[in-house]
């Protein structure tokens, strides 16, 4: 049986071959499930010969055999395909989830750019308002420093100009002093040459009267408060 088998198959290559060159039989019952193919008589290599015939006859084993075969191949072939378009399909669908994903790690990789971006971004401003605040505590130290050598100079000043003040008023007191012993000195003086007119009108000849030792003194007086 299994020899028949084996035969079967390569006489379905043969049909097929024979199919494929005489399109003619494409609708013949050796194509179908039932009926019987044309019974040409043909020989092996071997030299046996077979022959099929229609009209009633009942198929022969070989017949019956070639026609599972070819059923049995023809499932195949369309198993094959509804397996093709399944693998098709599939290989669609995940074409389509592979084109998804890469869209969507695109999406992502520009997401993390753009993160990358204002990160920098961030950064940069983070590191110029540290600048700022450096330059500005530098300023702030600048002026503190000048406000610090203003308040010297201005303390400085103060003290002088007190000193000034107060050498000022030292000098006034002086000058007041002066002032009031020039005037003593002055009515000294005044008075002095009041009494000597007062004696010299007393007195005719000044020239034979001793001076008393009164105006003498009195003379001298203003020199001695002027030498005080």
């Amino acid at each position: 049986m299994t020899s028949i088998r084996s035969f079967a198959r390569l006489g379905i290559f043969s049909a097929l071959i024979t199919a494929s060159a005489m399109p003619s039989l494409a609708g013949h019952a050796l194509f179908s499930k039932h009926g019987c193919a044309p019974a040409p008589s043909s020989c092996d290599r071997g030299g046996a010969m077979f022959t099929s015939g229609c009209g009633g006859a009942m198929p022969t084993d070989l017949n019956v055999l070639l026609t599972e075969e070819l059923i049995a191949l023809r499932e195949q072939v369309q198993s094959l395909q509804q397996a093709q378009a399944a693998n098709e399909k599939a290989l669609a669908e995940q074409e389509q989830l592979v084109s998804k994903q890469a869209e969507e790690s695109e999406n992502r990789l520009k997401q993390f750019k753009a993160q990358m971006a204002a990160t920098e971004k961030a950064e940069k401003q983070a590191e110029a308002a540290q600048q700022s605040a450096k330059e500005a505590e530098a300023k702030v130290q600048q002026l503190t420093e000048q406000l610090a050598k203003t308040k010297d100079a201005l303390a400085t000043q103060r003290k002088k100009a007190t000193a000034n003040a107060q050498a000022a008023k030292k000098q006034r007191e002086r000058a007041d002093k002066l002032a009031k012993r020039t005037e003593q000195l002055e009515a000294s003086l005044n008075e002095a040459e009041s009494k000597l007119a007062e004696k010299a009108g007393d007195d005719p000849s000044p020239s034979d009267t001793p001076t008393p030792v009164t105006d003498k003194a009195a003379s001298t007086e203003p020199k001695r408060d002027e030498e005080t």
